[in-house]
């Protein structure tokens, strides 16, 4: 997956949450976390092992939070921690 995927995947995960106000604030606050990791990595020439396993972590909680309440977020997460993987994990 490319830095423009990465992008795509969340632009999709952002609408995706936009139709469902009933987010809580902590799952809320990962969503956001998640995307100001993910565009430091997009912007870097070449991440670290540790920025991308940050993101990773923050991605797998995500994916667990949302996978009863937003299965189609969760399948955009689980395209992030695929390439995620792929970057060097």
């Amino acid at each position: 997956m490319s830095n423009d995927q990465l992008k795509q995947s969340l632009i999709k995960i952002r609408e995706s949450l936009k139709s469902n106000e009933a987010m809580d604030e902590e799952t809320l606050a990962l969503a956001k976390a998640l995307e100001i990791d993910l565009s430091k990595l997009v912007a870097a020439d070449d991440a670290s092992i540790e920025e991308i396993e940050t993101s990773m972590d923050l991605a797998t909680a995500l994916e667990a939070r949302f996978e009863s309440d937003h299965p189609v977020a969760a399948s955009f997460v689980r395209e992030i921690i695929n390439a995620l993987h792929k970057m060097g994990i």
